[in-house]
């Protein structure tokens, strides 16, 4: 028999913090499940990035563990549920990519899954594995996982977490219960931010795409206090005064994936602009004159181009080097791209 090794990775977890209002109605359907004897032996919780995946997974494993659960939720007080909140609890398993890593490789796997998922349950209950986010196994890490997802054994529960369910092999995702999450109303999503005293939630959460933590997060962050200078970088290409390596410098400084996705936005800022006129909506409400100012620059083909080449990009893994050579790439476009046509064409 293999020995028992030690836990992936130990976290503390706050139980007050891992219910939100907006994903009750989901918890309630999975909840109903488990209450009927029907728990599925692995659930695939997919959703956009910031809603509170990481939170309903948790929530999920602590209520599984918990020795005396009540109205449907762990009890926090139990030996199980202490353990967890303390990240010690022995029958619960994170599996997640270490410190300076990206992937969730194959050793994470095999020594941390595999074998303990076999063993018997050392509180005499259900066992856990939290894999998040899956996508970042390999294709090897992922082929590893399916021994245990063809014979699960007795009371053993796999909670896998995405934001893109489609870069996980569909030998993965056929055998798991898909648990979609939806982002909140607007409304709810605003009080919500605004109890948690973010400034400007409304902002925010367009910053956002409507995802309440990730609007939090955002309030902290580089990008936000970047982002006129970032604009008005943008604008002085396109009047042909700036300096293409120079922009992507100060781009290529901001962490990749959200600068990214933050020009997505910049770029239907403009569309709308180009299509709607001065008085069309934007996320970037904050920044409508220097973006107006710039509409009219832009072929709205050309904009859209850009979309094009945004989402390659999106897709490039993160480097210093690649993220300075692929932002002067973009740079250099915007200052190329233009177009004097009234905006109103």
């Amino acid at each position: 028999m293999a020995t028992k090794p030690e836990p992936v990775e130990a976290v503390t977890v706050d139980p007050t913090t891992l219910r939100v209002a907006w994903l009750d109605a989901a918890w309630q359907r999975l909840g109903a499940q488990l209450d009927g004897g029907r728990m599925p032996h692995a659930v695939l919780i997919t959703g956009l990035p910031g809603i509170g995946k990481d939170r309903f997974a948790l929530r999920l494993a602590m209520r599984l563990l918990c020795e005396r659960p009540h109205d449907g939720d762990a009890c926090r007080e139990c030996r199980g549920c202490v353990q967890f909140a303390a990240g010690t609890h022995p029958d619960y398993h994170l599996l997640a990519p270490r410190e300076a890593k990206k992937q969730i490789v194959i050793d994470q796997v095999r020594e941390g899954l595999v074998d303990t998922m076999q063993l018997t349950s050392q509180h005499g209950g259900w066992k856990i594995a939290l894999i998040t986010p899956a996508d970042a196994m390999n294709r090897s890490t992922a082929n590893a996982l399916l021994k245990t997802l063809e014979e699960p054994s007795g009371r053993s529960v796999l909670i896998l977490v995405t934001s893109n369910p489609s870069r996980l092999p569909a030998t993965i995702r056929s055998r798991c219960q898909r648990v979609p999450l939806a982002p909140p109303m607007a409304a709810e999503a605003t009080a919500w931010l605004k109890d948690q005293r973010v400034r400007d939630p409304d902002l925010m959460l367009a910053l956002a795409g409507g995802a309440p933590l990730a609007a939090a997060a955002l309030q902290d962050a580089d990008l936000l206090a970047a982002r006129p200078k970032l604009v008005r970088a943008l604008t002085d290409l396109v009047s042909g005064q700036g300096d293409a390596p120079a922009a992507a410098g100060a781009w290529a400084a901001l962490p990749f994936a959200g600068a990214v996705d933050w020009l997505q936005t910049v770029v239907h800022d403009l569309i709308r602009l180009r299509q709607l006129g001065p008085d069309a909506r934007l996320v970037n409400a904050d920044l409508r004159r220097d973006l107006q100012s710039t509409a009219h620059r832009l072929d709205w083909r050309a904009l859209h181009r850009h979309l094009d080449e945004l989402g390659r990009l999106r897709a490039i893994v993160e480097s210093p080097v690649v993220a300075q050579l692929q932002w002067e790439g973009v740079m250099i476009a915007w200052a190329e791209r233009l177009d004097v046509a009234p905006i109103n064409q």
